[in-house]
């Protein structure tokens, strides 16, 4: 796998997983409480009680079979900056859909689909506004700010998380079948 195609879901679940099999039931609980204060706003409390970055890493190996890359293997000419951002980007934007979504797979799940569909529908409108603004010669995106918002971005968003489902199904279906083969 590339550094490329590094998806922050599996990772963001599998470090939910290894964080939740290392804490108690006490400790997920005060972490969860922690995570919801002004004081860990921009950090995580799983850190209060253990070295959560060695937890990341292991799921980090375990999701993408290799080491997360550093600094030192950019020096070695192991990796190169690209790598070393790809590598740091999948696994905070993983840490942040773990502590969004309270280390709860499910929740994980609709955090990340939420942010995605967002950021897809934002995307996928833009650039049509963009063709057919370029298409009539109009310079500013004034009105397709106004139209594409409210029900029309939620409508198309829908469709998307509609597709989204559908995806994930016929995804899961194929890794299904490729594992039984």
């Amino acid at each position: 796998m590339t550094t490329t195609t590094l998806s922050a879901l599996p990772l963001a679940l599998a470090f939910a997983n290894h964080l939740r099999e290392a804490m108690t039931d006490e400790e997920m609980e005060t972490i969860l409480e922690r995570n919801g204060t002004k004081e860990y706003a921009s950090a995580c409390a799983s850190h209060d009680f253990c070295d959560a970055n060695m937890l990341m890493a292991a799921a980090f190996e375990a999701t993408f079979e290799r080491e997360p890359f550093t600094t030192i293997d950019v020096e070695s000419g192991e990796a190169n900056e690209a790598t070393l951002k790809a590598d740091t980007d999948v696994w905070n934007q993983a840490w942040d859909w773990a502590k969004a979504g309270r280390f709860d797979n499910e929740l994980i799940t609709q955090v990340a689909d939420d942010e995605v569909l967002d950021r897809a529908t934002h995307d996928a409108l833009d650039e049509a506004a963009r063709q057919i603004q370029d298409h009539l010669g109009v310079t500013t995106g004034d009105f397709a700010g106004l139209y594409f918002t409210g029900s029309t971005f939620d409508q198309f968003k829908a469709m998307l998380r509609q597709y989204l489902e559908a995806q994930r199904i016929d995804h899961e279906d194929k890794v299904e079948d490729d594992e039984e083969a």
